[in-house]
């Protein structure tokens, strides 16, 4: 994706954080960007399985859950670092870091969408399990 790909969801992003509210004319919008991508995160939003789990010290990271495509009666979840634009899944790997076929996966474009929406769980971690979750997320 472009520069101005970027810039443009910037901009839907700071009108959606201002409202807090998606409306038929910002789905449209987000569309119109995102496309597939942005139907797949709505579908998860839609589920309330984004989480928000901080640490004492504040550190925090939102956590995306899904029914697994093989088991149905399986959730799996990614951890996603939203300042960093950063996911664990291996669409994010393929499709963002290796080509850059896409601006973000789904699953951390519904954190981002849920935190300007302010449509969230919270959890407090403790530090100890902050950094071993950091450690196999990243490694």
């Amino acid at each position: 994706m472009t520069s101005t790909s970027i810039q443009i969801f910037n901009h839907l992003y700071e009108e959606l954080l201002a409202t807090g509210k998606f409306n038929e004319h910002k789905i449209f919008e987000f569309f119109s960007l995102l496309g597939s991508s942005f139907i797949d995160a709505l579908g998860l939003y839609d589920q309330n399985n984004v989480t928000l789990l901080t640490s004492p010290s504040g550190r925090s990271f939102i956590r995306v859950g899904e029914k697994s495509n093989r088991r149905r009666s399986n959730k799996i979840h990614y951890n996603c670092f939203v300042n960093g634009n950063y996911c664990s899944c291996f669409s994010f790997m393929f499709n963002f870091i290796q080509f850059e076929k896409q601006l973000w996966c789904k699953h951390l474009l519904v954190a981002k969408l849920a935190m300007a929406t302010g449509q969230f769980n919270t959890q407090i971690i403790q530090e100890d399990d902050y950094g071993e979750i950091y450690r196999q997320t990243f490694m």
